[in-house]
């Protein structure tokens, strides 16, 4: 029988894992825009760990103001928390809604689920989307329960590690 593998390539990320949700392990989850309906659609999500993604099966899904996933083997808030703020992905072959162009993402959005990090305050959190205005685009951020905006400027990025999923800034004080 042949081995199956997947390679990067094959996959989109699609959203992150917020937080908990009661006790029993529900999840939280933040869906890029574009890829609602193709992920709720699934019935395996795959989660990075270590580098490497691996499925999960959906047992429940509900949806009140955003999307709670229940995934099988994680039973408890404990045990979801290792997976707070982790990547989800969905295989590209099964995205049916998106469209091309979404698919095919420019160099912006591969920014969204980089952790970002300023020299000064440390990590700030991962960027869920970025919204484009007139004079620059900025990176948008869920920060204790709320979106804050941080502008992508050149002369604000340090350096962006991409194999670690980190985008390394250099903040003014006060913008935080």
């Amino acid at each position: 029988m042949p081995e199956l593998q997947l390679y990067k390539e094959e996959f989109l990320e699609a959203g992150i894992i917020r937080k908990g949700h009661g006790y029993k392990g529900h999840a939280k989850i933040i869906i890029f825009e574009g890829l609602e309906k193709d992920l709720l659609d699934q019935k395996f999500l795959f989660l990075e760990i270590s580098g490497y993604k691996v499925p999960f099966y959906i047992e429940e899904k509900t949806y009140k103001k955003e999307p709670i996933l229940k995934f099988q083997f994680i039973d408890s808030l404990e045990e979801l928390k290792r997976y707070q703020n982790t990547s989800v992905f969905i295989l590209k072959k099964d995205i049916k809604h998106a469209s091309e162009e979404f698919i095919k993402k420019d160099a912006k959005s591969l920014l969204v689920g980089l952790s970002m990090h300023d020299e000064k305050a440390g990590i700030l959190g991962p960027i869920i989307r970025i919204d484009e205005y007139p004079q620059q685009d900025m990176a948008v951020l869920l920060i204790n329960e709320k979106e804050i905006l941080i502008p992508l400027h050149p002369s604000l990025i340090v350096e962006i590690l991409e194999n670690e999923k980190v985008i390394k800034m250099d903040l003014p004080e006060g913008l935080i």
